[in-house]
């Protein structure tokens, strides 16, 4: 497993004091390890931590294809991103009223709104 120096981490998380790397970690849930006088934490612990927001952004944006939107980010796929993006512009959907009186206006506002674009 790949180890990362809370020093290195310091970049990644934008932070100028080891301490606050320390805390971030604890906040997040990544095991801090102790080896003589480096402190290291794995790779794949860190990453996890780290992207955890980014991935929730995902599945709220693409619901189930979001591990596709996420293998496209990874690789910088633009292309497949857009293509994955639901379209802004979907044709609207049709309304079905629930009562007689919504459906009698609606129906005339249709026939009216035909007559006047002819």
């Amino acid at each position: 497993m790949k180890r990362l120096l809370l020093k290195e981490l310091l970049t990644y998380l934008g932070y100028v004091d080891i301490r606050s790397v320390r805390k971030w970690c604890k906040k997040n849930e990544v095991f801090v390890i102790r080896h003589g006088k480096d402190e290291f934490v794995f790779e794949s612990d860190f990453k996890k931590a780290f992207e955890i927001p980014f991935i929730n952004h995902l599945k709220k944006q693409f619901g189930k294809d979001w591990e596709e939107a996420y293998r496209f980010h990874a690789e910088e796929n633009i292309l497949g991103l857009t293509l994955l993006q639901p379209s802004t512009f979907s044709p609207r959907k049709s309304f079905k009223a629930q009562h007689d009186i919504v459906s009698k206006y609606l129906s005339k506002y249709e026939s009216d709104k035909k007559s006047k674009a002819a």
